[in-house]
């Protein structure tokens, strides 16, 4: 029975001791997070001190005037892009105009050649008449300029 009773006691102060081992272990990592905290928050008030500083000594009229430079750049960029954009319309309108133009000498040049390519029939004499205008005759450049125009418009 003092055998058991001692194995008991052993194994009690084992445990104790074991109990005693992990609180200092674990009281010197709680130390060590505790000054490691402190540093942090050291060098965080710092940071705040410093920012703090840097606001304090913030120039509003400065500021306004970078903002000022930045707004009219801006509106300038805008201005650049309008213009651009009316360009590139206005080359958009001239391509229209030129396929339209082309068209349309095209298709006069056809009516052209049929009104002067012979016909068929083999009654027609060439020289029995004198020469005569065709019967749509041909419109000049200023003419086939407002018909364009009216009908772009």
């Amino acid at each position: 029975m003092t055998s058991w009773f001692l194995a008991a006691v052993l194994l009690c102060c084992a445990g104790l001791s074991a109990f005693v081992l992990y609180r200092m272990r674990r009281h010197k990592q709680e130390r060590l997070e505790l000054r490691l905290l402190t540093g942090r928050s050291r060098l965080l008030e710092e940071e705040v001190a410093q920012h703090l500083e840097t606001l304090q000594s913030f120039d509003q009229e400065a500021f306004d005037a970078q903002r000022q430079k930045a707004e009219n750049a801006l509106n300038q960029m805008h201005l650049f892009l309008i213009e651009r954009q009316a360009h590139l319309l206005n080359y958009e309108d001239l391509i229209n105009l030129q396929h339209y133009k082309i068209n349309i000498l095209t298709s006069a040049s056809d009516h052209a050649l049929k009104d002067l390519s012979p016909s068929s029939g083999p009654d027609i004499a060439l020289d029995s008449e004198p020469y005569s205008e065709p019967a749509a005759p041909r419109q000049d450049r200023a003419s086939l300029e407002d018909q364009l125009l009216n009908k772009i418009s």
